[in-house]
């Protein structure tokens, strides 16, 4: 099953915008709970993907960046 290139290029600006949304939320998220338990980094990052209209992320990934999230000291590597 072939797709038109065009059908592409139409859905660039439209993914991007809502990867934006979610990088958005989980970089609020960080900065509000960076080395917090994952419990309440899952429930803040959730809550800040429905704010930004970006709730509709696997729920794998969500818990994926909790975990990355709540693991995070906030501190510069070096």
């Amino acid at each position: 099953m072939a797709t038109d290139p065009s059908e592409y290029e139409a859905a660039v600006p439209i993914l991007a915008a809502h990867l934006a949304k979610i990088e958005r939320a989980v970089g609020r998220t960080r900065a509000l709970c960076a080395g917090q338990p994952y419990d309440t980094v899952r429930q803040v990052l959730a809550e800040g993907l429905i704010r930004e209209g970006a709730q509709r992320v696997v729920p794998q990934v969500v818990d994926d960046l909790a975990c990355q999230i709540a693991e995070d000291s906030g501190e510069a590597p070096f």
